[in-house]
């Protein structure tokens, strides 16, 4: 949530960072901001809403600057004004600001710089930093330490002096926060894809790590004002490509890149592995199994715990994230946990982690950035291979996460994983060809429902609840996932001739109380959309009733194909709606903070 850039270069900053920000967009979007230097001066523009907005006040001015730095943002304190749009500056406008994360403590801050007669203006948390700053009488990375000392929660900070041309001084503490050497300068960026084709290498800042960027040159402290040395590391180009290509939207690019993908977790995953290796032995002291994670991760966590009691007969169960530390659960060093997370940097996935890890559970990330914050934390790191997902609905990195998950459990339960290669090619061959034309035209009648509901039974409920998010998620169409059994326990009150049930029904021990489920909601006169391998029951729906056949794929599979087409049909009705699927109102790709 919120990205931020820093570019020192030989000309043309603004545009620059202007041109990176726009890779950030997905991290929030309610408004943006640039500061350069500038005569000796830091000018600012701000705009609210999209980045589009910004780049016409700043492509009027072809000022050659060579310092910026350039925020996106998504609202926490405050709402989306030009007022609270980062960045923010002192009061006497010698320092400007760019933050992400949550000062926890900026009220009390506030107080204290309001007895210096320091008044400020947004209603941010942000605001109390730049003025923090601004209190030591030096202009050097050592200002912006003794500032973070003072500073409670998180922060990612890039920073600039108006008497400091070509500098720049960056923070770090539980934000994630990159630098790199490019081509033409130094970047400075809350997400490595900046880098994206402008360098080799990048740095990774640790909590409470420190960097002064001069020119070309830049040199790291620690908290204590010491020079560190850092390590590279290398940058996986094929991770950090984020080009949109012929589609209109990153979603359906993103949807479509599911069916390789899925077939490059099964490679990966099926070749001799040092960590899975390490961490299959662990299982031997392993007396319980818990998925962590917010969200859509969430969703796969119950994918996995599925497939991990199916298979491995080790009491596994799934966990929000942000509920997880509040549970009053037996944790020991005989809990394994696994911690599930598209970015790697989600606040209360990372919080859930050192609880546990407090408590002596053995702790593995599966994460699609093994650099992150979250693989930092854990003992053991596995990827899920899904590259960079850009559309804040998550779509391929879900199904990454599910396959990664049901692998693992077929590893972990000694199974011969050269069985499932024909099932795996079934599976990808029909995620590659969807009937398109026929989700395109349920789009157009979808878009005009108020409310869809979702049911299924066992892994069919975990597909309606992944489902009905997406839908709500891009649409804002009121869904509800339900379990099929649970109908007449008070939702059936709410189905009517004008509704819409989106039914699942994939797996055959669950098929005929599936059925009644779906009687019960035909008697009510609701129109049905069903997803399901057994193409008997076509013949149990009525004239306006849809069927959706699920290619008779297995149970383990069947799954995969269901939610790819349920994210197809929720793309097509944001589109329909005119919507922007690739960014929501109110939410943003990376939530890095509680």
């Amino acid at each position: 949530m919120c990205g931020i850039i820093g570019i020192i270069t030989n000309s043309s900053a603004k545009l620059k960072a202007l041109e990176q920000l726009s890779k950030l967009e997905y991290r929030g979007y309610d408004s943006a901001g640039i500061s350069v230097l500038e005569n000796g001066c830091i000018k600012t523009y701000k705009s609210v809403g999209y980045i589009d907005k910004l780049k016409q006040l700043v492509t009027q001015n072809q000022d050659n600057n060579t310092t910026a730095i350039a925020h996106t943002r998504w609202a926490t304190h405050g709402k989306a004004t030009l007022t609270n749009c980062h960045p923010h500056l002192s009061n006497d406008s010698t320092w400007a600001v760019v933050h992400n994360g949550i000062i926890e403590n900026y009220q009390t801050l506030k107080q204290n710089l309001l007895k210096s007669n320091i008044k400020l203006k947004s209603q941010t948390d942000s605001e109390v930093i730049p003025n923090l700053i601004k209190l030591s009488h030096e202009q050097s990375i050592f200002s912006l330490i003794d500032a973070c000392k003072q500073l409670k929660g998180s922060y990612a900070l890039a920073c600039i002096n108006k008497n400091l041309n070509n500098q720049m001084f960056v923070a770090k503490y539980n934000s994630p926060l990159y630098v790199a050497q490019t081509t033409d300068g130094v970047v400075v960026s809350s997400d490595i894809i900046s880098f994206s084709g402008k360098a080799t290498q990048y740095y990774s800042l640790d909590n409470n790590e420190f960097a002064h960027i001069n020119n070309n040159t830049i040199t790291f402290y620690n908290i204590e004002g010491e020079i560190i040395t850092k390590n590279a590391t290398l940058l996986n180009s094929i991770a950090t490509n984020v080009e949109l290509l012929d589609y209109n939207h990153f979603m359906l690019k993103e949807i479509n890149q599911t069916p390789e993908l899925i077939k490059q977790v099964y490679e990966f995953y099926s070749n001799k592995n040092q960590t899975i290796d390490k961490l299959h032995k662990t299982l031997a002291n392993i007396n319980d199994i818990k998925f962590v994670a917010c969200g859509t991760a969430y969703h796969s966590g119950l994918i996995g715990e599925k497939f991990f009691n199916k298979y491995l007969h080790i009491n596994t169960s799934t966990y929000v994230a942000s509920e997880f530390v509040y549970d009053n659960l037996n944790i020991t060093n005989k809990t394994l946990c696994i911690f599930i997370s598209q970015s790697g940097e989600t606040a209360d996935t990372i919080s859930a982690l050192k609880y546990a890890k407090t408590n002596g559970a053995i702790c593995v990330a599966l994460t699609n950035n093994t650099n992150s914050h979250l693989a930092q934390l854990s003992h053991y790191v596995l990827p899920i291979l899904a590259g960079v997902e850009v559309a804040v609905a998550s779509t391929k990195a879900y199904n990454c996460q599910c396959m990664c998950l049901y692998m693992l459990a077929l590893i972990f339960s000694n199974q011969d994983l050269s069985k499932i290669n024909s099932q795996i090619n079934s599976l990808s061959l029909s995620l590659k060809n969807p009937n398109e034309a026929l989700i395109i035209d349920l789009a157009k009648k979808v878009k005009n429902y108020k409310q869809v509901f979702f049911i299924g039974r066992g892994i069919d409920y975990v597909t309606s609840l992944e489902s009905s998010l997406k839908l709500k998620e891009i649409t804002y169409i009121n869904s509800i996932a339900c379990q099929s059994g649970e109908l007449k326990h008070g939702t059936l009150a709410l189905i009517d001739k004008k509704s819409l049930v989106i039914v699942n029904i994939t797996v055959p021990s669950l098929k005929e109380k599936s059925i009644n489920a779906l009687y019960e909601i035909k008697a009510r006169g609701a129109q049905v959309i069903v997803l399901s391998p057994f193409v008997e029951i076509k013949n149990m729906l009525g004239s306006k009733d849809i069927f959706i056949d699920l290619n008779n794929l297995s149970q383990d599979y069947a799954h995969h194909l269901s939610v790819s087409l349920m994210q197809r049909l929720s793309y097509y009705v944001s589109v329909f709606k005119g919507i922007n699927p690739d960014k929501p109102r109110n939410l943003a790709k990376s939530v890095t903070v509680e």
